[in-house]
């Protein structure tokens, strides 16, 4: 009988997890579609520099960031943002229909971050 209590209590543990996991994601989704619709929003080069440079105090931390986008003019290529992504990132980012918070596989992880293996998820 105990056996199955302490798998329960393991059950309800995972749970929980999983719970504060999906909210975590759903608080970085909210801030990142915020954080997109301002930049989006500008339509001054210099100011949208600026408030893409801007990284407003997070509700849940994340201890590594970094934004990539493609196709951007020439001029504009030499910027951190615009560093290479792999195809398969490409085709996973433009296959989406909405934004997405979660795990990710090692193929889909950009490259440029401090410790690139440690990255368990993205947004």
């Amino acid at each position: 009988m105990e056996n199955a209590a302490q798998r329960i209590k393991n059950l309800e543990r995972k749970i929980m997890e999983m719970i504060r996991y999906g909210q975590d994601n759903m608080a970085i989704s909210d801030r990142l579609h915020r954080w997109t619709r301002t930049v989006m929003l500008t339509h001054d080069l210099r100011t949208a520099r600026a408030r893409a440079r801007a990284r407003p105090a997070a509700p849940v931390p994340d201890p590594q960031a970094a934004v990539r986008i493609w196709g951007v003019a020439p001029e504009l290529a030499h910027l951190p943002c615009a560093a290479e992504v792999s195809d398969d990132v490409k085709i996973f980012a433009t296959s989406l229909v909405a934004p997405y918070a979660g795990p990710t596989r090692a193929s889909r992880r950009p490259a440029g971050f401090d410790n690139a293996e440690s990255v368990m998820s993205l947004a």
